[in-house]
């Protein structure tokens, strides 16, 4: 995974891909460990509690994981 992927695939409109690729447990969501790894690998300028406050205001429903439309929101 890296930035200029997501970017290719952001302008093709194709996220799905990536976010399968994230969700290394294969459950359908994101975990806040499954995002920071992932987007550690994307900006590597970015500290976990940048990451961690990205990840929570993505999580529109406060489930503590990240759906599909979740994640392209915050993409």
């Amino acid at each position: 995974l890296t930035a200029s992927r997501i970017k290719a695939d952001r302008q093709k409109g194709n996220l799905r891909s990536v976010f399968d690729e994230i969700d290394v447990n294969r459950d359908g969501k994101l975990c806040l460990a499954e995002f920071t790894q992932a987007y550690k690998k994307v900006d590597e300028s970015l500290t976990d509690a940048q990451i961690a406050k990205l990840f929570r205001d993505a999580d529109v429903d406060n489930s503590g994981t990240l759906d599909y439309d979740e994640f392209c929101e915050v993409m």
